[in-house]
């Protein structure tokens, strides 16, 4: 086995809490239902992560995620934020992966990026068309906002496809499954490639997970990523990749 020694930035929602955004707990706040006694507060903060927007949505998190889904599409980063993104788009990759929902990245490409719920948009682009499959379907889309550019891609769903977005156990689950279905047939065709000396073709976010060395800047890996901590073990057993980088996200990283 071997390491294509490709490189991806991993983007977590760190960068837009350093300049002011909504942290995971504002996220949940914003789309809570369910009033909590002091004694049930205490009792939450013991909860894991993604229980928690189970429970003060009473169930109904995908109905909570449709009603933000505009707001959070619309998101406009700030100048400072922009400026960031910017430095991280100069270093030598071609893939950025990012937990978020929303557009940030493609907005600092592209200042004029739009991106409408419940519509296409020339941007998004998919590796090939699964037909008949849209959950598989994906793990194969990505924007490419610029020839000269990296492409993205949203690992846990966009803003604009609100039935995307992973949020809650369920979900989380359901990411999972998705991924390690995808994983099996992977595998069979990375073998392929280095047992005839072939380039390897990637076609999804996993791909790049997997064979790619990743740094990750504003994403903590909290244990409750478990499609992330899954991804993690699956590259140690199959792919004898040994490291990832893990870069921690300070208020004057490239300033």
């Amino acid at each position: 086995m071997y390491n294509t020694n490709d490189k991806v930035i991993l983007v977590g929602n760190g960068i837009n809490r350093t300049y002011g955004v909504s942290s995971w707990d504002g996220l949940i706040a914003r789309i809570q239902t369910k009033e909590l006694t002091e004694d049930e507060k205490e009792v939450l903060k013991n909860v894991p992560y993604p229980l928690q927007p189970v429970i003060l949505t009473e169930d109904n998190i995908d109905k909570k995620m449709k009603d933000i889904a505009e707001e959070l599409s619309s998101f406009k980063p700030s100048e400072e934020e922009i400026k960031l993104i910017q430095n991280l788009l100069t270093l030598p990759v071609e893939t950025i992966l990012t937990t978020d929902y929303t557009y940030e990245i493609e907005k600092s490409i592209l200042p004029e990026f739009e991106c409408k719920v419940g519509r296409s948009s020339k941007f998004r682009k998919k590796t090939y068309k699964l037909a008949g499959k849209y959950e598989m379907n994906r793990l194969h889309t990505y924007f490419q906002v610029a020839d000269d550019k990296p492409t993205i891609w949203h690992i846990h769903g966009e803003a604009a496809k609100p039935d995307t977005m992973v949020l809650g156990h369920y979900y989380y689950g359901k990411n999972l499954a998705k991924i390690q279905q995808y994983v099996s047939n992977l595998i069979s065709r990375y073998k392929s490639a280095v047992s005839k000396g072939q380039t390897f073709n990637y076609q999804s976010w996993v791909d790049y997970f997997l064979l790619c060395d990743v740094y990750i800047v504003g994403l903590g890996m909290d244990m409750s990523e478990m499609d992330l901590w899954w991804l993690v073990n699956c590259k140690k057993r199959h792919f004898m990749i040994k490291l990832i980088y893990v870069v921690y996200l300070v208020s004057n990283l490239y300033k």
